[in-house]
């Protein structure tokens, strides 16, 4: 009699796990599903968080991934202006110049482009650019981040 009983409760322990994973599953696809079809509000500025620049002085392809959508929030009009922020890296190249300079050679006008050179950390860029104005200076209306989604309400 006891092991018909230890049966149905593996039974429905299994059935509980079963639940909760799909569950899980289904929170997790609705979030992502959401994060990539929603439009994003036009905004003052996008920010790229810094990352990994070579030796060689090229940016690494998390970072380049970075730029090519900022770049492209900037052409096609979401973004005004791209803040990129980054520090000095293990490498020797300051991350915020790197960045810069791609996105000339990508075709933004560098007056569009303000450069933090002292984000070495995602707090700090956030202490910094909240908000900045035009000239880099505080001020100005706040942005989207700008990692794997830009935030819809901004920073």
């Amino acid at each position: 009699m006891q092991n018909v009983y230890e049966v149905k409760k593996i039974i429905m322990i299994k059935k509980s796990l079963l639940i909760f994973a799909l569950l899980y599953f289904f929170g997790i696809a609705a979030i992502w599903l959401d994060g990539a079809t929603t439009g994003y509000a036009k905004s003052e500025y996008a920010v790229v968080l810094g990352n990994q620049v070579y030796p060689s002085g090229e940016p690494s392809e998390r970072l380049e991934a970075r730029l090519e959508r900022a770049a492209e929030l900037f052409r096609n009009g979401t973004a005004q202006k791209i803040i990129v922020s980054g520090g000095l890296g293990k490498e020797g190249h300051d991350e915020a110049t790197v960045m810069k300079q791609y996105l000339a050679t990508q075709g933004i006008p560098t007056a569009a482009v303000v450069a933090d050179s002292y984000g070495n950390n995602t707090h700090l860029t956030a202490q910094k650019c909240s908000p900045m104005d035009e000239n880099g200076q505080i001020g100005g209306r706040r942005f989207p981040a700008l990692s794997y989604f830009p935030c819809k309400n901004g920073v």
